[in-house]
């Protein structure tokens, strides 16, 4: 079984392979929560896609869309993918 430190590692992996080719500024860890009856642990990680100028983030965070979220999903008895959800971010 993999503890929650390697969980994230994973997440983080797993999130730049899916997006390989594609810059991701800024990543940072959300949340991480382990689902008991499903035995995954689910990393929401959050990040921008690309580099903006100053007024695209203003226009951004006005807006409540400043970054993208996703939830991934790694496998806690061997560290596996199992998905990747998109997120809505309640403001």
């Amino acid at each position: 079984m993999i503890d929650v430190k390697q969980a994230i590692q994973k997440a983080l992996v797993y999130l730049g392979e899916l997006f390989e080719g594609q810059e991701l500024k800024g990543v940072r860890l959300e949340e991480v929560v382990l689902g008991e009856r499903t035995q995954c642990w689910y990393v929401t990680l959050s990040f921008f896609k690309r580099e903006r100028t100053p007024f695209e983030v203003a226009e951004a965070i006005a807006k409540g869309t400043d970054r993208e979220y996703k939830t991934v999903a790694v496998s806690a008895k061997d560290g596996s993918f199992r998905a990747m959800r998109m997120q809505q971010v309640q403001r």
